[in-house]
């Protein structure tokens, strides 16, 4: 089959390049020096700013009010301080980044060096030390032997142990780290000794001292200690249990991107992944997942210390007395309550009655609050771009925009779920139960079949190019009337859910809920309908397409099929992973309406699976706006040319790059977050 040549395709990377590419670089990393010169000195900037505040706050109450210190107070004083560490190098770095030179000689090389890890490890592992506190407080609370260990005596020798263990993780770094003067000036970036095993060790210490280690000692010791809370009778413990969630998901989210990075470099050093393509993704992905772990740090006061009431109560006290407002003495409690639930009576013990609504009142308003979050900011972002640009809008636009609207749509209704969740009252009006169960069936529907629009405008562009009969579709006004279509169906599929959705009077108060006519068969259709048009359909569809596609693309010339094809699998792995569960779920659920699973055990296991389930599912609209938008190099121009209005301050000129540069990539400090394939691969790696 034949295919224009002079084709161009749009978001996916395999829909964006040229495919004569004969003329692409290899090796050539222009553009990931262009974001470390951009972005970086303004990431930087904005994490240490913030960081500095938090962190310093931190410090400030506690030096204030030291005179009661515990265990608690000794780990968060030192997890702030080893923050602050951290975040003094990241101006220079920053600095670094933007002009493409080291300008502060060999001596500062090391002291910066010394600053960034051990401030790295150091956070790492007062973590560690502040999760096994909590596991003893709440686990071992009569254990003699145990409480010991948080006496101000043992905490002090406990913080040098862990200053001490941080130094040495750190030293093989800041040993081998110097000042270089090359072609295009001074370079500052770690050199380990040639035929030596140094780098792949750095890469392994980095993957287990920064990620596997702290994420097991967080699983197991939290693991242990949310049983023990939620058989309590104090009202604090789903507080308490949403803050242990939170520590552990933000861990996950923060550190884990960045170390699959860092091990896939290592890999590739070992000589797999060794394509010029791999370096190039490595690198760039680098610069993000790097900036997000750092950022980290401006996380730790919040849900180590802001979180405690009394904590917010001394900061208060503090700000009267600065603003000369008014004088009082810190309070002489201690601050053992910074994670609140160590305000728990830990004889307290009730058991619940009813471990699904007691999960779903814990865990469901969190999860929720999060993908929330995560899910308005970057489908917020993909509506500013189409909508700033919309004179240049195609048939991808047009989809883009939409799957964004649907993940918006569904995304407002989330705040409602959570809240109701929580406390088990519906207080929005009956109208509101309507409304929101239409923005939440719209936006789900919406969603599936805009992805399968925008599977098969694939499909159709590059197994049909040469026909001009499949092109037509590809009109604005062609377009405007599959929207329609689309929309149309949503709403459709969505009816029943709409129309049968009411208010009612409970033992509790009132409830919003879905109820159909008994003796009627609209239970087990809308489980079908569920499964049909929200997982075999789109998922049947998107394997088909995409087994036509990829041959094609297989046969191409262009040196970025292996990315484009690599696009196409991760997007239906994605879909199958995040959808195939819920689907399941939902269908054990279906086959309950015949008999069988019948048993009271069965339905307590498959309400406990569907929180869970669901929640990956729902996180499905947080990854759309990646995988559909920010992958394409056209959507993150036009993304960057926004935030350059946006920021004209914030943004430095990129330096014209010469030849030397390919060469200084591979190094630790070098100018690109990358900074040398970036800092901690960078200067903990390099």
């Amino acid at each position: 089959m034949e295919i224009d040549q002079n084709i161009t395709y749009d978001y996916a990377e395999y829909i964006f390049y040229d495919l004569n590419a004969d003329k692409f670089q290899t090796c050539s990393q222009i553009s990931a020096m262009g974001f470390s010169q951009t972005f970086l000195p303004t990431l930087y900037s904005i994490v240490f700013i913030v960081g500095f505040i938090g962190n310093g706050l931190v410090l400030c109450v506690l030096v204030k009010c030291y005179k009661t210190s515990t265990m608690s107070d000794v780990c968060l004083f030192n997890l702030a301080l080893s923050d602050l560490l951290f975040l003094i190098s990241l101006p220079f770095w920053a600095h670094y980044a933007a002009v493409s030179k080291w300008t502060f000689g060999t001596f500062m090389c090391h002291a910066v060096t010394a600053l960034y890890t051990l401030g790295f490890y150091g956070s790492i592992f007062f973590m560690i030390i502040m999760t096994l506190d909590h596991y003893i407080v709440i686990v071992h609370p009569n254990c003699s032997i145990f409480i010991k260990h948080r006496s101000v005596r043992a905490s002090i020798a406990v913080a040098l142990f862990m200053w001490a263990l941080s130094l040495g993780a750190s030293l093989p770094t800041i040993i081998f780290s110097q000042a270089t003067n090359e072609t295009n000036g001074w370079t500052c970036r770690v050199e380990y000794p040639g035929e030596t095993a140094w780098r792949q060790f750095s890469y392994i210490e980095m993957n287990l001292l920064g990620l596997i280690i702290p994420l097991s000692v967080m699983v197991f010791c939290y693991s242990r200690i949310i049983p023990i809370l939620m058989h309590m009778k104090s009202r604090k413990r789903h507080k308490a249990v949403k803050l242990i969630l939170v520590l552990v998901i933000i861990f996950f989210l923060f550190w884990t991107p960045y170390n699959i990075v860092i091990f896939l470099m290592f890999l590739h050093h070992l000589g797999y992944m060794n394509t010029c393509q791999w370096e190039q993704d490595l690198n760039m992905a680098m610069q993000w997942v790097e900036t997000i772990a750092f950022s980290h740090c401006c996380l730790n006061p919040i849900i180590y210390a802001f979180v405690g009431q009394k904590f917010r109560n001394s900061i208060l006290n503090i700000f009267k007395e600065w603003v000369s407002v008014c004088f009082g003495q810190c309070s002489t409690n201690n601050t053992q309550d910074y994670s609140d639930y160590e305000e728990i009576k830990l004889w307290q013990y009730r058991p619940s009655n009813n471990n699904v609504t007691e999960l779903r009142r814990v865990f469901v308003p969190t999860l929720y609050s999060i993908v929330f979050i995560v899910g308005l900011i970057g489908n917020g972002l993909v509506l500013c771009v189409l909508l700033k640009y919309r004179k240049t809008s195609n048939m991808s636009d047009v989809c883009l925009f939409n799957l964004a609207l649907s993940d918006l749509l569904y995304l407002i209704s989330l705040p409602f779920w959570a809240h109701y969740t929580a406390v088990s009252k519906w207080i929005f009006w009956s109208f509101m139960c309507n409304t929101l169960s239409a923005l939440y069936m719209l936006g789900f529907y919406g969603s599936i079949f805009f992805m399968i629009l925008m599977t098969i405008e694939r499909y159709t562009v590059i197994v049909h190019a040469h026909r001009f009969l499949f092109l037509k579709h590809r009109s604005v006004r062609a377009s405007i009337v599959l929207i329609l279509l689309i929309w149309t169906l949503s709403l459709g599929a969505s009816l029943p859910n709409i129309i049968f959705s009411q208010v009612k009077d409970g033992l509790n108060g009132q409830t919003c809920s879905v109820t159909y006519p008994k003796e009627t068969a609209w239970a087990s259709f809308s489980y079908m309908e569920l499964i049909f048009l929200g997982w075999i359909i789109p998922l049947s569809v998107m394997v088909f397409c995409y087994s036509r596609i990829i041959p094609i693309l297989m046969d191409m010339k262009s040196q970025k099929k292996h990315k484009a094809v690599r696009l196409l699998l991760v997007l239906v792995i994605v879909f199958f992973l995040f959808w195939t569960p819920y689907n399941i779920v939902i269908f054990m659920k279906f086959l309950r309406q015949f008999g069988y699973m019948a048993s009271c055990q069965w339905e307590e296991n498959l309400n406990m699976a569907m929180q869970w389930v669901e929640t990956i599912a729902l996180s499905h609209c947080c990854i759309n706006p990646i995988i559909y938008a920010f992958v394409g190099q056209k959507f993150r121009n036009l993304f960057l040319k926004i935030l350059k209005e946006w920021f004209p301050l914030c943004f430095v000129r990129c330096i014209t790059v010469d030849s030397g540069f390919s060469k200084r990539m591979d190094t630790v400090y070098s100018c690109s977050s990358i900074m040398p394939s970036t800092r901690k691969e960078s200067r903990v790696i390099a």
